[in-house]
């Protein structure tokens, strides 16, 4: 079950520590937190122990189609993709949102072995979405260990991106 929903620009949600949300289904994101299109911002937070699993799921701690994720910390999350294509990172964020002063720690990643060009460990970015001033360290996939930008548009600033791992290509 997803722990939370945002659908509204001015939602605030702080200080609130994420554990054992599950997200599955197709299309199907945010195990912890979906962030949808109205926005909001989730700040000084922590995500551990969050899923997904299915096909065209993602997201496992946190799915974000709009809005900002700021000085928060996750960690120790999983996603699978089961079949078809999927987009498995434990931190998705799409359009226009923005993820900002997060830490982005020792998250895995799995996938059927002819689906790891959408298995991402870390971070997953579409659209015009940013990642800024974040550390992303120590996360696993079969597919890509840290950072996966799928649009030409998606914006990766000033971050530490070291350590990650990928075990398939």
């Amino acid at each position: 079950v997803r722990l939370m929903l945002l659908h509204h620009p001015e939602a605030l949600v702080t200080g609130i520590s994420f554990r054992f949300g599950f997200a599955s289904g197709v299309f199907y994101y945010g195990g912890g937190v979906l962030v949808d299109y109205n926005g909001g911002t989730v700040s000084n937070c922590t995500f551990t122990g969050n899923s997904c699993y299915d096909n065209q799921s993602g997201g496992a701690a946190v799915g974000m189609y709009g809005g900002l994720l700021t000085h928060s910390i996750i960690t120790n999350n999983h996603s699978r993709i089961a079949a078809n294509n999927g987009s498995g990172a434990n931190l998705l964020i799409w359009q226009n949102a923005v993820a900002r002063n997060c830490l982005i720690a020792n998250n895995t990643a799995t996938a059927n072995a002819d689906k790891t060009d959408f298995n991402v460990g870390g971070v997953g970015l579409y659209g015009s979405s940013v990642l800024e001033n974040c550390t992303v360290a120590g996360n696993s996939s079969f597919g890509t260990g840290g950072v996966k930008t799928y649009e030409a548009n998606a914006i990766v600033r000033n971050c530490q991106i070291q350590d990650n791992a990928s075990s398939g290509y």
